[in-house]
């Protein structure tokens, strides 16, 4: 922390697993998504895929326009496809999303809980 105020710069450790959550990024606990991703991982059961700008930022607005609150991502239900979606930017940390579907709430960021839908999600994270 120490480094990130003197040089102004904030690094994320890089993780063995690119699906795991990201730290989290301010304002992430007003917002689903924050700012400006420039990209994002969507990763499914066995399956991952990279998306540039124009996804990220589609479904940055999608996430964000969902009815959220703050939570603790715990899930009522049971899971039938799990997703997590590792959102990045130009600086700075990236935010995590994960969505549960079957569970009641289906969406966490690590602050927010969210109830939407996102049918598009197992086409985003397959290759193609």
């Amino acid at each position: 922390m120490t480094a990130a105020y003197r040089t102004g710069k904030w690094t994320t450790p890089r993780r063995e697993d690119p699906c795991h959550r990201s730290l989290g990024r301010r304002g992430q606990e007003f917002e689903m998504v924050p700012g400006r991703p420039v990209g994002v991982l969507v990763c499914g059961k066995d399956s991952k895929r990279d998306h540039g700008r124009d996804v990220a930022l589609a479904l940055a607005g999608d996430l964000n326009a969902i009815p959220a609150a703050p939570g603790a991502g715990s899930c009522t239900g049971t899971a039938t496809e799990w997703y997590d979606l590792q959102f990045r930017y130009a600086d700075g940390p990236g935010v995590g999303v994960s969505v549960r579907v079957g569970c009641r709430p289906p969406v966490h960021n690590g602050s927010l809980d969210g109830t939407g839908e996102f049918p598009q999600l197992r086409a985003l994270s397959q290759g193609g």
